[in-house]
């Protein structure tokens, strides 16, 4: 996880690589810090919310969307879109609703 982190920082055109490297890694340590604290609580509010639904498409969409979503935030604060996904995948992965999104994401795999 570090490299995802770093990574981008390295490949940033300025010219002191200390302060973009200390930068990133600050932004990296608030984003991680917000998501994994709030975003749990909230994560866990909305899949219930959505699976009383009891719509599969819907819940599908719903498990992309965060992923893309997170992923979009961390490139908007200037780290990289894995590094985003990976958290999406972590937070969800603490939820009880993990087995249905392991069934409901195989499909996709063989994707690329």
């Amino acid at each position: 996880m570090p490299l995802l982190v770093v990574i981008p920082a390295l490949a940033a055109d300025t010219g002191d690589l200390g302060w973009t490297l200390g930068a990133a890694i600050l932004k990296a340590t608030a984003l991680l810090a917000v998501l994994l604290a709030g975003g749990q609580r909230v994560l866990r509010w909305w899949l219930h919310l959505v699976a009383r639904r009891k719509s599969h498409e819907l819940f599908t969409l719903n498990v992309l969307l965060i992923t893309l979503g997170l992923a979009w935030l961390t490139e908007i604060a200037g780290l990289s879109l894995a590094l985003g996904a990976f958290v999406a995948g972590m937070l969800i992965a603490e939820t009880e609703f993990r087995h249905q999104v392991d069934e409901d994401i195989k499909p996709f795999r063989d994707v690329c």
